[in-house]
């Protein structure tokens, strides 16, 4: 574990800052590159993939394919965190 940050907090910035639905991607495609991002930010962070994992409660490729379709907006295609 990284000083004090729990893996949970870690994942949720994580995802908050780098993933964006884009209509032109393939989602699960997108959702599976950005899972291994996510995967080695950790790893640099000082987190393991089953860590993880454990503290959300699900597998990562799926968290983050959840994330982009509750960032999609079907009217734009993509909504920024600053929407």
């Amino acid at each position: 574990m990284s000083g004090t940050e729990s893996p949970r907090k870690f994942v949720r910035d994580w995802v908050g800052r780098n993933v964006h639905y884009y209509t032109f991607d393939d989602i699960e495609e997108q959702g599976e590159r950005l899972a291994d991002e996510l995967i080695a930010a950790a790893k640099a962070a000082g987190f393991g993939e089953d860590e993880l994992e454990e503290a959300i409660g699900d597998d990562l490729v799926d968290y983050v394919i959840e994330a982009l379709r509750n960032d999609h907006d079907p009217k734009v295609g993509h909504r920024d965190s600053n929407d």
